[in-house]
């Protein structure tokens, strides 16, 4: 298969269309083949991962070491996922008071105040103060996203030293199973790591928005309690109050079909446990060979068609948009290399995952 452009692996002849199996996308492709341990979720690796116990070799004692860190790993990822909780929590508690605050003085203008009202003047300082504390709440989340980030190098690391170890001589077959299960739980870890990460990511954003949206009102506002009267960009507009809903709309709205570029691989999930898993990794492979620092997008695609049956295609498919990039990651792919979507698809008639080279 010979590119077409220097970052342009996909021919028709590389269309990959993985219908027919109904083997887990891990699996070795024996149909009705037990789950591997890969297939488990990391929120449930305590009670659900193999227990296999370290031997008596050095490339024992380093499995055990590799898992002791990975376990490490899992705990930051809980803790991490607990703290952007409560960070959401905070926010919305400061923000309700921060817009309780300026509806307050909104209202006071609205039906006539003495110039500089000294009560409406020292509502103005509460609600910079509340303004304040949302930023407060916004450093917070920006510097989890940092932790965050550290988090899945360290996770990185522990997946790149194990799969180091495996190619070592001098292990016994204990061995082995362990950096296994050390390497299936560290993958589930960098998924769950990439997830938080752009939730994070998100969070931020969208704190950043608000901050300078109302920074710029609450000067307003001041301006109107010196005036006795509200000026324009003081009050709430229904373009501003409309805007986070738009955003929202448009995060959720797919993107529509790509018509210039063909996917290097159509994943149908026509049918329970499609085994994607071995054809995607030896294309995955090809590509990379053809393009070391290729990036890849990983869209979701439903039908075009709107319905409730279009609703439960786009869901299926965002399913199993995980699985997928973790395929990718075990044939190679750095993670920041992969990006996600959404997408609907004239030729779709069910729930697919679309994966594109750039």
């Amino acid at each position: 298969m010979s590119p077409r452009a220097p970052l342009r692996l996909v021919a028709l002849s590389s269309l990959v269309a993985l219908t027919s199996c109904t083997q887990p996308a891990n699996g070795s492709g024996a149909t009705g083949a037990p789950a591997s341990s890969s297939q488990l979720r990391v929120a449930q690796a305590d009670t659900a991962r193999a227990v296999t116990p370290p031997s008596q070799t050095e490339i024992g004692a380093k499995a055990a070491e590799l898992r002791a860190q990975a376990t490490d790993v899992q705990t930051q990822v809980r803790t991490q996922r607990a703290a952007l909780e409560a960070a959401r929590g905070q926010a919305l508690t400061d923000q309700a008071a921060y817009q309780a605050a300026t509806a307050s003085i909104v209202s006071r203008l609205q039906v006539g105040t003495p110039k500089g009202n000294p009560r409406l003047v020292a509502a103005a300082a509460d609600a910079t103060a509340r303004l304040d504390a949302v930023e407060g709440d916004q450093t917070r989340v920006r510097a989890l996203a940092d932790d965050v980030r550290r988090t899945g190098e360290r996770a990185a690391a522990i997946l790149g030293e194990t799969r180091r170890t495996l190619t070592l001589s001098g292990a016994v077959e204990e061995d082995h199973a362990l950096l296994h299960e050390v390497e299936d739980e560290t993958n589930g870890l960098v998924v769950q790591l990439a997830r938080l990460n752009r939730e994070v990511d998100a969070d931020v954003a969208r704190q950043t928005q608000l901050i300078g949206v109302e920074r710029k009102r609450l000067a307003a506002l001041q301006v109107s309690i010196q005036r006795g009267e509200l000026v324009p960009g003081a009050a709430v507009t229904s373009s501003a109050a409309a805007a986070p809903a738009a955003e929202r709309t448009a995060a959720a709205t797919p993107a529509p079909e790509k018509k210039t570029e063909r996917p290097l691989v159509v994943i149908r999930f026509d049918r329970p446990d499609v085994a994607y898993g071995p054809q995607l990794t030896t294309v995955t492979k090809e590509a990379l060979t053809r393009v070391p620092g290729a990036k890849f997008q990983v869209d979701a695609v439903a039908p075009r068609k709107k319905g409730e049956a279009t609703d439960k295609a786009r869901a299926a498919a965002q399913k199993e948009i995980d699985g997928v990039v973790k395929v990718l990651v075990d044939a190679g792919v750095a993670r920041d290399r992969i990006t996600t979507g959404t997408r609907s698809s004239g030729t779709a008639t069910g729930p697919e995952v679309h994966i594109y080279v750039r």
